[in-house]
Formats: C-alpha cells, sequence, structure tokens
C-alpha cells in the first residue's frame, strides 16, 4: 500500500511531465527560452513567480518528515 504524500507526488509528477514535454520543435524552442529567462531572474522574484501557482508546487512543504538523531562522529 502506497502512503498518500508518495500518492500525489507521483500523480504531480505525471501532470507535469505531461504538461511541461513539448512535442515540436517550436515547443523545445518556446520551453528552453523559457528556461532561460527564469534563470536570470532574482532569486526574490522567481520565488514570489512560484508562490503563485496552486498546482501543487508547494507539495512537499506539507509533508513532515521525520527527526533523526544526529550521528555521532
Amino acid at each position: 500500500m502506497t502512503a498518500d504524500p508518495v500518492r500525489r507526488s507521483r500523480v504531480f509528477a505525471r501532470t507535469t511531465a505531461k504538461t511541461l514535454m513539448p512535442t515540436s520543435d517550436l515547443g523545445v524552442r518556446a520551453l528552453t527560452g523559457a528556461a532561460r529567462t527564469i534563470s536570470l531572474l532574482p532569486a526574490g522574484l522567481s520565488q514570489a513567480i512560484a508562490k503563485l501557482s496552486t498546482n501543487g508546487v508547494r507539495l512537499y512543504d506539507t509533508m513532515r518528515a521525520p527527526d533523526y538523531p544526529l550521528p555521532i562522529a
């Protein structure tokens, strides 16, 4: 049985892949150009843009991870 966060992350990955994978030469060029443009933005602006999405971009922010003890050196 798969845990709910794992199931949701798999659905998110499939949806994102179908949305982002271009199927034409023009689509590849547009995706590459958009990625280049976004990489040139200041960090604060790109973070603000990412927060505008409500489609799962922040999925992992809501997941609780166990606290593991620090290893002994």
